[in-house]
């Protein structure tokens, strides 16, 4: 049995969603021959040891969808003659969905599955703000909030073109989603899809041994880099709140800060720039950190960057918004969610967190990582049963 993998990025590359297919190709390839088409150039070595690879020249710089789409005609008939040699076309990407068109262009019933890691069926941006309609309204505000008021102009022009995204899940035998909060928004907006939906959790981390060593001063983890939509100014405000209450603690940013972003001089030594790091580095110094802050003022389904900093022993403070609040339901770490935009209420999380222990901390995030893990593997075992079917059908 033969499945087609098409994904714009593939892990190191990428970014959560990455990771996840990660995960799920390593599980397929025990009884799946994969063929994995992406624009990566050089991919895990580990996962080009268990499937056929082919580099797509173009996607991993391409910049924007459109121009994805264009690369995807260039290549029509490669793709066209892999898609006819496979059982099952799987799509884990959100460049990549009008492949199911071509898919089904070439054989109605070959299976397509496409896993939604965001909201790209009912927005352009694929993004999502609590009490903001999908749709332009949305992408105007997540481009002026990220970039710049002139490419919030431009995106709102292209929302359009999202229309095609929207066709592409409708052709699709089944849609994985990762959350069921995400799940039940957008078969509320598209009410077509209910049926060809399923909710799979991301699997759970594999960290490998427990290397857990505190700091020695309380000290945080944002991995959100410069931006808006993940709570980096709402970050700052509540530093300014902590500091003016005596308390002490340093935070380690990853990711990109954008150009001409500068940190008020005073900040000098409480918050300290890591910049874009590797996997290994990130999981590295999480084993030496306190807590990780998750503030995203928009809706994240099930973000990988919360679940690496509770498996890696911190704490995680968070938005109580998108899937969040479903994987942590019944654990500790349920006290540490805040309302997004409330400064206040994470201020008081971020005291809370200083105030505890490293063996208070330990404990706390053990117990929740257990329930957490144990949630993940019970959902994410169903996926390889759900594929199997669908290739046996069409066989």
């Amino acid at each position: 049995m033969r499945i087609l993998v098409v994904s714009r990025y593939t892990w190191p590359e990428g970014g959560g969603a990455e990771l996840a297919t990660w995960y799920y190709l390593r599980e397929m390839s025990k009884y799946f021959k994969i063929t994995l088409i992406s624009g990566t150039r050089n991919p895990s070595r580990d996962l080009l040891s268990r499937v056929n690879y082919v580099f797509l020249p173009g996607l991993n710089n391409s910049g924007f969808k459109l121009k994805d789409w264009i690369i995807l005609t260039k290549y029509k008939d490669l793709l066209s003659r892999l898609i006819r040699a496979h059982d099952l076309v799987y799509i884990p990407s959100k460049n990549m969905y009008p492949a199911a068109l071509l898919a089904k262009s070439i054989d109605p019933k070959k299976p397509v599955v496409i896993h939604v890691h965001d909201y790209q069926p009912i927005t352009y941006t694929a993004a999502k703000f609590p009490g903001i309609e999908p749709g332009i309204k949305t992408d105007i505000t997540y481009e002026r909030l990220e970039h710049s008021m002139l490419k919030s102009v431009i995106v709102g022009y292209l929302s359009i073109i999202n229309t095609v995204n929207k066709l592409a899940v409708k052709y699709a035998d089944l849609l994985i989603f990762v959350s069921k909060r995400q799940a039940d928004y957008v078969m509320s907006t598209m009410p077509e899809l209910r049926g060809k939906g399923v909710v799979i959790y991301n699997p759970p981390l594999s960290i490998g041994r427990d290397s857990k060593r505190f700091s020695d001063e309380p000290t945080a983890m944002f991995m959100g880099g410069s931006s808006k939509t993940k709570g980096f100014t709402l970050l700052i405000g509540s530093l300014i709140k902590a500091l003016r209450d005596g308390v002490k603690v340093r935070v380690l940013v990853t990711n990109y800060i954008l150009n001409g972003i500068k940190l008020p001089s005073w900040l000098n030594g409480i918050i300290q720039v890591l910049g874009r790091i590797s996997h290994d580095e990130l999981l590295s110094k999480l084993g030496e950190t306190w807590f990780t802050v998750h503030p995203s003022i928009y809706e994240e389904p099930l973000p990988y960057s919360l679940l690496e900093g509770l498996f890696t022993h911190n704490l995680v403070i968070a938005s109580r918004v998108g899937g969040i609040p479903e994987i942590l339901s019944g654990t500790p770490m349920e006290s540490f969610l805040f309302d997004p935009l409330s400064i206040d209420e994470f201020t008081e999380k971020i005291e809370r967190s200083v105030s505890l222990d490293p063996g208070t901390i330990y404990d706390l995030s053990e117990k929740s990582m257990k329930i957490v893990s144990d949630r993940l593997v019970q959902s994410s075992s169903r996926f390889i049963p759900i594929i199997s079917d669908l290739v046996n059908n069409y066989g």
